[in-house]
């Protein structure tokens, strides 16, 4: 089976998406399909994802085009090569590598899986909703229904999918993550090049994700007012790559205070490193999500052995039945607030439990278990190309 997979951003500020992308490339190749990953890059992407150990094509997204990624070398071999594939996978929507791929594997008749990362979130459509409604009726909703197959994380994003009115036959599955990766210890001198806190005697709260308007930073930094007001040994470490940068700023305006008394730091971009550190190092992981795909960030937090506290919009529907964290209303910082009061009062052999129990949800996400679901379903797809 001859897979091309699109890429049409692999930076390490996007997001858990671009890790996902590879991550599927990986299953599929381990469980024994060829698969091409076709890679669009831009000088403003900053660092990339590692790729070394896949096979890739490298593409430069022309005209100025960092969000849009159009790239006419990537047309043209495009157009050129697509015939060589029994199947193609198309990640994302409102871009231009993931359209074009879309219209002519849908014309010359070439079957493709579409991922739409949440792209039928009610919560995402409504931003900059008027030229993504242009958009998708001009152009995507045509790949949407050439799609064979269309790929849900979780079942809110199933739900979502159904609701925008896609009759096509959905896949649901989850992304597989090499998990052992995320569990390498790591050195707390790490920590220390982010914050001046000891985490021995400071309860550290980590928020680890983009810092923009779907995250909801601003309703944690007002649970965290509330939690400090009762117990000074809580402190706020927001770590993330500036995704809107008016509303970063703001966000550092709001905290000002906060940060001059020392109680929270805004570390920006760190090193993979460093991010580990966070995690193995921290008291709780909150992620104040209005709405979220799937959250990476979650998934590197309990494999880690951190309680998480996120809101429920992230769709982790069974963190709180496995006993590893807490879900809480959205735009809710009073819930947020209650529950690290919750998960504090426990004793410390109640909070080890949840830790160890964290651990045992992160294993259900290991892609060595996950490739061979969506290696058939996929062949599946692949066939009808084929026939």
């Amino acid at each position: 089976m001859r897979i091309l997979n699109i890429c049409s951003r692999i930076d390490k500020k996007s997001g858990g998406g671009s890790v996902a992308v590879l991550e599927v490339a990986r299953m599929l190749r381990d469980a024994g399909a060829e698969v091409e990953n076709w890679i669009i890059t831009h000088p403003a992407d900053g660092d990339l994802l590692p790729t070394d150990d896949l096979h890739t094509r490298w593409f430069s997204a022309s005209c100025n085009s960092s969000r849009y990624r159009f790239s006419l070398g990537f047309c043209a071999t495009l157009l050129r090569e697509i015939g060589r594939f029994d199947l193609l996978i198309i990640p994302g929507l409102y871009l231009f590598p993931n359209t074009l791929t879309g219209f002519l594997g849908r014309l010359r008749g070439i079957h493709y899986v579409l991922f739409p990362y949440d792209s039928y979130n009610p919560e995402k459509m409504r931003h900059s909703a008027r030229q993504k409604l242009l958009y998708r009726k001009l152009l995507d909703d045509f790949v949407l229904r050439g799609a064979s197959l269309v790929h849900a994380a979780n079942r809110p994003e199933h739900d979502q999918i159904l609701a925008y009115g896609a009759e096509n036959e959905i896949f649901l599955a989850p992304y597989g993550f090499r998990v052992r990766d995320f569990q390498v210890p790591r050195s707390k001198e790490l920590l220390r090049r982010l914050c001046p806190w000891d985490p021995s005697k400071q309860k550290i709260i980590l928020y680890l994700a983009r810092v923009s308007k779907t995250k909801g930073v601003e309703v944690l930094v007002t649970a965290f007012r509330q939690l400090i007001a009762d117990d000074s040994t809580y402190r706020l470490l927001i770590v993330g790559p500036a995704w809107d940068a008016e509303y970063h700023e703001g966000l550092i305006h709001q905290c000002r205070d906060l940060a001059k008394d020392g109680t929270l730091v805004f570390a920006g971009m760190v090193s993979d490193e460093e991010k580990y550190a966070c995690f193995q190092n921290a008291f709780v992981y909150v992620l104040p999500s209005f709405s979220e795909n799937f959250g990476i960030t979650l998934l590197e937090a309990v494999a880690n052995r951190l309680v998480s506290v996120v809101t429920e919009a992230v769709p982790w529907e069974e963190l709180e039945p496995a006993g590893a964290g807490y879900r809480v209303a959205v735009r809710n910082p009073d819930a947020i607030a209650a529950a690290i009061r919750g998960y504090a009062a426990l004793s410390t052999s109640e909070q080890d439990e949840m830790r160890d129990r964290a651990v045992a949800l992160a294993a259900t996400y290991d892609r060595d278990a996950l490739s061979r679901t969506y290696f058939e379903a996929f062949s599946r797809v692949a066939i009808k190309s084929q026939s």
